[in-house]
């Protein structure tokens, strides 16, 4: 089994910081084409989310499930079927410093590979026939780790030659080609 992994904020939302009412929560152009697409080609949808808003009190996790139901909902409504959100409510540790190498102590927390892994083991996915799509090199700096080898990364203005990006793309229809 293969299986598209998402980023959730900067990749199928708008990333306006601390997302948790639907209010606030506006789709990218592109992702329910993109998802359409990936299941067409018989992927597994998967949401792998870092969500510190509840780690560091912004937000309730019953606020948050309010809205994953509502996700949920609205992409079943476009024909979209998400197998599962996997998410970290970690907040960053003190000491972390990616670029220095200090990665976070939570397994879970991007870009420690954790619920990927979960993911691979609760559904059977093969990682080598899987990709993932993310805005921020942790995204990808999971998949890496997590043996997936297409990590696409999704940003309109930076590019990266960052080891973990296998591929950059502007938009998300540009993803299309990689399934």
């Amino acid at each position: 089994m293969k299986a598209l992994f998402l980023d959730r904020d900067g990749v199928i939302n708008k990333d306006h910081d601390y997302i948790f009412e639907i209010k606030n929560f506006e789709f990218l152009p592109g992702i329910f084409d993109l998802c359409k697409a990936a299941q067409k080609h018989d992927y597994k949808l998967f949401i792998i989310t870092n969500q510190s808003g509840i780690g560091r009190g912004y937000f309730s996790e019953s606020q948050y499930n309010t809205l994953c139901d509502w996700l949920i909902n609205k992409l079943k409504t476009n024909n979209i079927k998400i197998t599962k959100i996997y998410s970290c409510f970690s907040k960053p540790d003190p000491d972390e410093n990616i670029e220095n190498g200090i990665l976070p102590t939570d397994p879970n927390r991007k870009p420690n590979p954790g619920m990927l892994f979960q993911a691979i083991d609760d559904f059977k996915i093969d990682p080598t026939q899987s990709l993932m799509i993310g805005d921020k090199i942790t995204d990808l700096m999971a998949a890496a780790t997590a043996n997936i080898p297409i990590r696409l990364l999704f940003s309109e203005e930076t590019s990266s030659t960052h080891p973990a990006v296998s591929h950059q793309i502007k938009s998300l229809n540009e993803a299309i080609e990689f399934l």
